[in-house]
């Protein structure tokens, strides 16, 4: 979902209009979606505060770089339960690592350049973001564009 994406201010009034579009779907399609709203709302929006799953203004959107430190780390050790010994042989290794990386940087060497895909994304996101900023779109428009915007990449990641 898109909602992720919104301004703190208006997701919870956005989720509300959603649940409110559905609502006017055919039965057969409300009762199947009606289970994922009523999760989202109990939980995402009613228990855990928004600005812990809010990725709106962020740089960072993904977990992917913690997803790859443990996936490395994880092949490193190369073993499901390795002894204690392993595990802090692995840890200093990691250590020098991320030394060698400081290093690197100090120097001036950049990090991994972004695909022109990732660049084309964030673009689309910052003309929708500037364009509700300057009152062209409404917030309800600005919800569909992000929609729109993750509904495509959800669609090009499956070819």
């Amino acid at each position: 979902m898109a909602l992720s994406l919104l301004p703190l201010h208006l997701v919870i009034q956005s989720s509300d209009d959603l649940f409110e579009l559905i609502l006017q779907a055919p039965s057969n399609k409300f009762d199947l979606l009606k289970p994922l709203f009523n999760y989202f709302d109990n939980y995402w929006i009613k228990h855990v505060d928004l600005k812990k799953w809010n990725v709106f203004g962020l740089e960072i959107r993904t977990n992917n770089n913690a997803e790859g430190f443990h996936n490395r780390l994880n092949s490193r050790l190369s073993k499901s339960h390795p002894n204690i010994w392993t595990f802090i042989k692995c840890i200093q290794g990691e250590q020098n690592r991320f030394n060698h990386l400081m290093i690197q940087m100090k120097g001036g060497l950049s990090s991994r350049q972004k695909t022109a895909r990732t660049l084309a994304i964030q673009q689309r996101l910052n003309t929708l973001y500037l364009r509700h900023e300057k009152g062209d779109i409404s917030d309800s428009e600005l919800f569909e564009g992000l929609s729109y915007v993750v509904a495509k990449n959800m669609v090009s990641k499956k070819k």
